[in-house]
């Protein structure tokens, strides 16, 4: 029961993050026909959601995608003459920060909504916008990360170590034990 509405949630989070990549494509591409096949595509693209809609692991990545998507969605309207400015930048801020402390592959999308504000042909003062409305959230990451690990992003201590060891070190798990063979980090 439990892992049947895990995996319905996921669903749903999946299905939500394919139907903004469709307008997240209408937006850039003006085709609706293309669009949808996009859409599918991710949809359907197993080797990227296999791990997240058939295991109780993962959930992350999806939650992630689209609050990431609808970040992009956001900040791609922007760009086109919106009229409560201030209340979509918060959103796109909000959105941003939601996808960075979900896991730190929301980094991919803050790359991503950089990368389109680039190379777009919009007004550079609502891009200039855009980008400070996505950097908020960026630094207090960052403020948060100094002032709770000591360093400016814990990944950085995990790299002085290989993360098998990491692992083993910091979860006291026996590295003969069932769990540890069949974890992601087995020898």
């Amino acid at each position: 029961s439990e892992g049947k509405l895990f995996h319905f949630v996921t669903i749903i989070f999946h299905s939500i993050s394919a139907l903004l990549v469709y307008f997240i494509s209408v937006e850039l591409i003006k085709n609706k026909k293309i669009a949808l096949l996009a859409a599918m595509l991710y949809f359907y693209n197993m080797s990227m959601h296999s791990w997240p809609i058939v295991w109780n692991a993962f959930n992350a990545h999806i939650v992630n995608a689209t609050t990431g998507f609808l970040a992009l969605y956001l900040s791609l309207r922007f760009l086109r003459s919106v009229k409560n400015e201030i209340f979509f930048l918060l959103l796109i801020s909000f959105f941003s920060g939601i996808t960075i402390f979900i896991y730190e592959s929301g980094f991919f999308y803050i790359l991503l909504i950089c990368f389109f504000q680039f190379f777009s042909t919009h007004n550079i003062k609502k891009r200039i916008k855009v980008l400070v409305s996505i950097f908020i959230p960026v630094i207090i990451y960052f403020s948060f990360t100094i002032h709770l690990s000591g360093v400016l992003h814990p990944i950085s201590k995990r790299a002085e170590d290989s993360s098998t060891k990491y692992f083993y070190t910091n979860s006291n798990t026996d590295p003969s034990s069932i769990y540890a063979r069949r974890s992601n980090y087995a020898q």
